[in-house]
C-alpha cells in the first residue's frame, strides 16, 4: 500500500494490521512516527513509471489524505465571510493523487472534508467527518467508525485533527486484505 501525504500513518497503520507493506509519502519528516517504510518527498514529484516498476503487482490499493486547512476554511463563517483564496494546493494534491493512481492502475482511496467536494466533485462516501473519493472505494460503509468531528479539536491538536482513525483504515484495509486473498 501506498500512502501518500502520509503523516503519522493513520491508513498505514490500518493497512499493516492486516499484513501489506506500507510506504509513506510526505514534505515534512515524519520518519520517527511513521511505521511504515517513509519516503520523504513531495508526492508530486513521484513518477508514476518508477512506482510500477518497484512495486508491480504486488501494490494493491493506494490512499492520500490530503492536508484540508484550505477547503475547511470555507465551512468556518469568520473565515469564509473574508473571502479565502481559492484552494490552490489542496485541489493540486488532489489531482496528484488521482494521476498517480490512474498512471499506476491501482486503486485510491482519497479523504478530506465534506467542502471539498465543491472542488474535487461529489465524495462517492463518507464516514462521519471523512469524506472518501476514488477509484478504491468500495461500496460499503464500515461500522463502527469514530465519528468526531474534526472541528471539535482544538488548534494545538491539529496533528490528531488531521489522523486517519485506526477503525477507518482497518476497515478498509480488511477489504482490501480479502481481494488480495481471492
Amino acid at each position: 500500500m501506498i500512502d501518500l501525504y502520509c503523516g503519522r500513518g493513520g491508513w498505514t497503520r490500518g493497512f499493516m494490521e492486516q499484513g501489506f507493506e506500507c510506504h509513506g509519502y510526505d514534505v515534512e519528516d515524519f520518519s520517527g512516527t511513521y511505521p511504515g517504510v517513509f519516503h520523504r518527498m513531495d508526492a508530486r514529484h513521484i513518477d508514476a513509471a518508477k512506482i510500477r516498476a518497484e512495486f508491480g503487482t504486488r501494490l494493491a490499493v493506494m490512499c492520500a489524505s490530503s492536508p484540508c486547512d484550505e477547503f475547511a476554511r470555507f465551512t468556518m463563517p469568520w473565515t469564509r465571510a473574508k473571502n479565502p483564496p481559492e484552494p490552490k494546493l489542496g485541489v493540486e494534491l488532489a489531482q496528484t493523487a488521482f494521476h498517480l493512481a490512474d498512471a499506476t492502475n491501482v486503486p485510491l482511496i482519497f479523504e478530506n472534508v465534506r467542502s471539498a467536494q465543491r472542488w474535487l466533485g461529489r465524495a462517492v462516501m463518507h464516514c462521519g467527518p471523512f469524506y472518501l473519493w476514488g477509484s478504491g472505494v468500495p461500496a460499503l460503509i464500515p461500522i463502527g467508525v469514530r465519528r468526531r468531528a474534526k472541528e471539535s479539536y482544538g488548534s494545538k491538536e491539529k496533528a490528531k485533527r488531521a489522523e486517519i482513525p485506526l477503525d477507518l483504515a482497518g476497515a478498509f484495509a480488511r477489504f482490501y486484505a480479502a481481494q488480495v486473498a481471492l
